[in-house]
């Protein structure tokens, strides 16, 4: 197995743990309120809702709020660079920033009475996530072309 199809692979699995972290703090921590748990409701979904949520523990609110973003985030860039083969390029590289870009934007715009509350620390965690997933490159020993 070639060196890019193993590590391939890890951004694949990294993908996966960090949605299904990112997923379960949600479910876990976030008020019933939101429309996913009616969604989830409407699916018979609530007793598994109920047991999941059972598992609560006291975190913090970084936890809670901050961190579901930054995993989705991190999840969306392993997804992108295990499509990409690890390369990141002039080609791929808005594909790679699309979801991370939006996501920090909306966060932003939030300052300006848009949805949500503007918090410092989710765009601190969400570049953290953006900066963990592209250093993994430099890691594995991948292909960057720096003429972007």
């Amino acid at each position: 197995m070639e060196n890019y199809q193993k590590y391939n692979i890890l951004y694949l699995i990294q993908s996966f743990i960090a949605i299904f972290i990112g997923g379960l703090i949600y479910i876990i921590y976030r008020t019933d309120s939101l429309l996913m748990f009616k969604w989830f409701y409407y699916l018979n979904l609530d007793q598994t809702i109920f047991f999941l949520k059972s598992f609560s523990i006291p975190v913090n609110d970084l936890i809670k709020y901050s961190l579901p973003d930054a995993l989705w985030i991190y999840s969306y860039i392993m997804a992108m660079l295990f499509l990409w083969k690890g390369a990141v390029n002039r080609k791929n590289i808005l594909w790679i920033l699309f979801i991370p870009l939006i996501g920090i934007s909306t966060e932003l715009l939030q300052i300006y009475g848009f949805s949500g509350t503007f918090d410092v620390v989710d765009i601190l965690l969400c570049i953290f996530a953006i900066t963990l997933a592209l250093l993994q490159i430099r890691c594995f020993n991948l292909t960057i072309n720096y003429k972007i």
